[in-house]
């Protein structure tokens, strides 16, 4: 069970890492690759056929996840005034973190298998 939390962290870090690659196609043409890898990755969970799809479509999403946190700091750069930078970058990965929190609080309280 420790692997699926594992294999979005170790998407979230791949992406991280990767972001600067993929920025260089531009980062119109970025944010819409990572939005088609997180739409592959979310379709891949929910599947559902064995263990392992469940693995490769958490590790897709949370590289999806890693590549928007190094391609959105970097859009902000450009469009936010320089004395709101800080904080909407701040405000942005809250956001993102919020979501993800609330996911898994939804998953965690949303019946199961288990329930009658």
């Amino acid at each position: 069970m420790a692997f699926l939390g594992s294999s979005v962290i170790l998407g979230m870090t791949l992406g991280a890492i990767s972001g600067g690659i993929l920025m260089q196609i531009g980062r119109r043409r970025s944010m819409f690759i990572c939005l088609l890898i997180g739409i592959v990755g979310n379709f891949c969970t929910m599947s559902i056929h064995n263990f392992l799809m469940i693995m490769f479509g958490r590790f897709l999403f949370g590289y999806s996840v890693g590549l928007y946190s190094s391609i959105v700091p970097k859009m902000f750069e450009e469009t936010i005034p320089i004395h709101l930078l800080s904080s909407m970058i701040a405000g942005f990965n809250c956001a993102q973190n919020v979501a993800i929190f609330t996911a898994f609080l939804l998953g965690a309280i949303l019946p199961d298998d288990t329930d009658t």
